[in-house]
């Protein structure tokens, strides 16, 4: 899915677009834009954990896709609800966006975490489903990140996801 050879990580010119999925005839629009893949998957894990998994534990109407120009790529986060519901609660904890940017109220260690791991499974043509299942399974959010950081930084080192 992700080649960095490309320089796509530091380059890649993204656009996050929503999708109302109740209303279908209404037009697709553009949230936000932005140059590099980490803050695109960013961005994508913030809006869906947000606005797509209810805090109330079922799915909303909205459908977010990250789209990088360059390689014209979709990415969509796909993946069970119950490990979704964990990490919208742990992402956000009960903080509101009323007047504030997503990644503003997002746990920003957390949500540069999933990121990274999801790019380091797009370089194995792996999908988010990985980092769903793994939220799922952990006990609370420390475990959570402790297994992902290990992922990380086992990659990072070896070259090799």
């Amino acid at each position: 899915m992700f080649n960095l050879n490309d320089g796509l990580l530091e380059t890649a010119q993204w656009e996050l677009w929503y999708q109302d999925t109740f209303d279908r005839e209404s037009p697709r629009q553009k949230e936000v834009t932005g140059i590099g893949l980490k803050q695109g998957l960013c961005s994508l894990w913030a809006y869906h954990l947000y606005e797509t998994i209810r805090p109330e534990g079922f799915t909303g109407f909205s459908h977010f896709n990250l789209w990088l120009n360059q390689k014209k790529l979709s990415i969509e986060i796909k993946g069970d609800l119950k490990g979704q519901i964990k990490l919208r609660q742990w992402l956000f904890e009960g903080r509101s966006a009323k007047l504030l940017p997503l990644l503003q109220i997002a746990d920003e260690t957390l949500v540069s975490l999933i990121a990274e791991f999801h790019i380091q499974l797009g370089l194995k043509e792996q999908t988010s489903a990985r980092i769903i299942e793994m939220a799922d399974a952990a006990r609370d959010r420390d475990d959570f990140m402790g297994e992902i950081m290990a992922f990380v930084e086992a990659a990072n080192h070896s070259g090799d996801a």
